[in-house]
């Protein structure tokens, strides 16, 4: 959390506490001094800190120093009209998303927030393993898929891939699907286009 105001820092250390480590800021310089220490999964960064504006000044350092960490940005704009020009600024400077902090406190919001930026950060983490992963398949036995019965599988990924099919992957929860679906786009002819992925459950 990067806050100049200890009472808000401290509701939204309360909030997130049971779930998340929490590591604090008060400055930009006091974020800049925590640079070199492990990469946290999400950084909260108010826009308006006394040494800094977090999304001009402190946004691009994050993100060059810690590329696959999200930052949700804080606004203190009183309405949503006056933060939606703060919104599209901090998403075209890679944010993932803005909190505004207004007099009603969105608690929902702050763990749903929370939540998709941690997921969205392992979705990013996977898929970079995945092409790293690639690089060994063909023809090669992969670090990631060791069992014959998994090398089976991404043959048949491999063949079927090229095709303009639609696929259906079924398995118990945790057993890779995803990163089969992953594999999948990567083999196909539009594997330079993006992959969206919706969770129907959700």
């Amino acid at each position: 959390i990067v806050e100049d105001q200890a009472d808000y820092r401290d509701l939204l250390k309360l909030h997130i506490q049971d779930d998340y480590q929490v590591l604090e800021a008060d400055s930009g310089a006091a974020l800049q001094k925590t640079l070199g220490q492990d990469q946290p999964d999400v950084v909260l960064l108010d826009v308006k800190l006394p040494d800094a504006n977090g999304l001009v000044d402190l946004l691009p350092i994050i993100k060059k120093r810690w590329p696959e960490t999200e930052v949700i940005i804080l606004t203190g704009a009183p309405n949503d009209d006056q933060a939606l020009p703060w919104a599209v600024e901090a998403t075209k400077r890679g944010a993932f998303n803005f909190l505004r902090k207004g007099d009603r406190f969105d608690r929902e919001k702050l763990l749903t927030d929370l939540k998709n930026a941690v997921d969205h950060k392992r979705q990013n983490e996977e898929a970079g393993a995945l092409r790293r992963a690639l690089e060994t398949i063909s023809g090669t036995v992969s670090p990631v898929f060791q069992s014959a019965a998994m090398r089976e599988v991404v043959r048949t990924v491999e063949r079927i891939a090229p095709s303009d099919v639609a696929v259906l992957i079924t398995g118990e929860s945790g057993t890779g699907k995803e990163v089969i679906g992953d594999l999948l786009h990567a083999f196909s002819p539009r594997s330079k286009g993006r992959i969206i992925k919706i969770n129907c459950a959700a």
